[in-house]
């Protein structure tokens, strides 16, 4: 998708996602679902001056993430700034022919992830069917119903900067076997505006121990919803948030087209100071001065 770079970045730090699937809309909110559970849709936030396609269309959404806070807990806001056609290798065209199949029960893909045959044996008698359509059709029945049509690599992609806040360990629990990082990234003063990010690593605890608040730094990941459910199977609660394996240094071509904000010098000793307090062994660590945090910028 070919986005204005100026629309890549968040107050002047990259903020850009990528996200492709079929277009859903329940009670006047968009969401861009990727599999078949309904309730791991991603809800997306768009501009009353958009003109969105029917709902059932293949689509590929460019969005900003923004943080927010609700219960006392952080999650993120996907706010689209395009939409359009999936790209070939996003979601192969294969996919496209469920288009307008479906309601409520709207399952296309099988347990392989592939799109359901049954939607491509309806493509001729759908009146809507292009010509392109149906010889594709065609092409998928004489291949012996080989062709690949997952959705491709680049269908949820997320590309962060911005400097760490809060951050904490969260161990393993009954709803998930490991535990992972949480960290706050800001792109903004105000810490309810943090953008929220799990990471999954083997090492995710000595990361941790290693970032300082106000430290530059980048991630590339994934949106995931976690649903929660009650004891009676019933979804009970839902986090919205950003998926990484990994914690990056900041490229200075990519990943900032403006100076540091103001707010980033107090962010920054508010992190030497927590790190003063820590024990002995950590305090014994090198000092880190601005011009050091900033080196990677």
């Amino acid at each position: 998708m070919a986005v204005d770079p100026r629309y890549r970045y968040v107050n002047g730090m990259r903020n850009i996602a990528w996200l492709v699937g079929f277009l859903r809309k329940r009670e006047g909110q968009y969401f861009v679902q990727q599999n078949n559970n309904a309730e791991q849709m991603l809800p997306i936030a768009v501009p009353p001056n958009f003109i969105m396609p029917p709902e059932f269309t293949p689509v590929e959404v460019a969005c900003h993430v923004l943080g927010g806070r609700e219960n006392d807990e952080q999650h993120c806001v996907l706010k689209a700034i395009e939409v359009s056609r999936p790209s070939v290798r996003s979601m192969p065209p294969l996919s496209t022919w469920a288009r307008g199949k479906g309601a409520d029960e709207f399952r296309p893909f099988m347990s392989n992830g592939e799109i359901r045959r049954e939607l491509i044996e309806k493509v001729e008698q759908n009146e809507d069917a292009t010509e392109h359509d149906k010889m594709m059709a065609e092409l998928f029945r004489s291949s012996g119903n080989r062709l690949d049509s997952r959705l491709g690599e680049n269908a949820n992609k997320v590309f962060l900067a911005g400097f760490v806040g809060a951050t904490r360990y969260v161990e393993p629990n009954e709803h998930q076997n490991h535990g992972y990082g949480e960290i706050y990234l800001h792109q903004h003063r105000e810490p309810e505006r943090a953008i929220a990010i799990r990471l999954y690593n083997p090492a995710a605890l000595s990361i941790l121990k290693g970032l300082r608040k106000g430290h530059p730094v980048a991630f590339q990941g994934q949106v995931r919803m976690k649903v929660l459910p009650d004891d009676e199977g019933n979804v009970r609660h839902r986090n919205l948030h950003i998926r990484v394996d990994e914690v990056f240094a900041t490229n200075p071509q990519k990943d900032f087209i403006s100076d540091p904000p103001a707010w980033w010098a107090d962010l920054f000793k508010e992190g030497r100071q927590e790190a003063k307090a820590r024990p002995a062994a950590v305090e014994s660590a090198p000092e880190t001065t601005t011009d050091d945090a900033l080196a990677g910028l």
